[in-house]
């Protein structure tokens, strides 16, 4: 397993923040543009009015691909701590072959799809900090820092860690102000909420088929 230290942060002028990291001595290498979707599976009896993300056991399927290019699959699920503003994640991921299948193996042990959310990502590089600037669906945009350091890199790599996205975020340009400690998770929720549509949104994810069933459903 890996640590994953992470600042997120609102941006209300994602195009300036663009500007500023593209710029020729900004510290910042872009890499790539990337469209990820992400699902989030749980135990059935998971509502999402009441989901509790620190009791709740979930899993992401994440779906991402650059513009035309081939589609990479991945399977994660993460422990989530915060200290002083920045995410401390417990990160076990694997890549998957086959998407669907991963999705129909779900369903056999009885998760479900919770909710989902897609982001439009552009990825930069600062050193060992990932800087990426989201467009989430329906939220809005985001500067993300991650650095990924092993688990047992001990508490004084973890603080460094924790100081490096700090100063990414700076030279971004983004203030602390602006940090989002909340889950995308819970920030969906809550719009959900202020719609008035608390149904688990499996109306717009594809639903795994259950497998122990045979064709005439018994």
């Amino acid at each position: 397993m890996a640590l994953e230290i992470e600042v997120k942060a609102w941006l209300d002028d994602p195009k300036s923040v663009q500007e500023r990291l593209d710029a020729p001595d900004s510290g910042f290498a872009f890499v790539k543009a990337v469209r990820k979707e992400d699902a989030y599976f749980a135990a059935s009896d998971v509502k999402l009015d009441d989901v509790d993300l620190d009791r709740d056991r979930m899993v992401r399927i994440r779906r991402s691909a650059r513009d035309g290019g081939e589609e990479r699959v991945e399977l994660t699920a993460k422990v989530r701590m915060t200290k002083d503003g920045t995410e401390v994640n417990r990160e076990i991921e694997t890549a998957v072959v086959d998407g669907a299948a991963t999705e129909a193996i779900l369903g056999y042990l009885g998760l479900v799809p919770l909710i989902r959310k897609t982001k439009r990502a552009r990825v930069y590089q600062r050193g060992d900090v990932t800087v990426e600037i989201n467009e989430l669906d329906g939220l809005g945009a985001f500067l993300e820092c991650e650095r990924v350091i092993a688990e047992d890199a001990g508490a004084e790599a973890e603080a460094a860690a924790r100081l490096e996205v700090q100063e990414a975020l700076a030279a971004a340009g983004v203030s602390a102000d602006r940090i989002e400690v909340r889950r995308y998770i819970d920030l969906l929720r809550e719009r959900l909420e202020r719609r008035g549509d608390q149904r688990r949104t499996t109306d717009r994810i594809a639903v795994p088929p259950d497998i122990r069933k045979d064709e005439n459903g018994e």
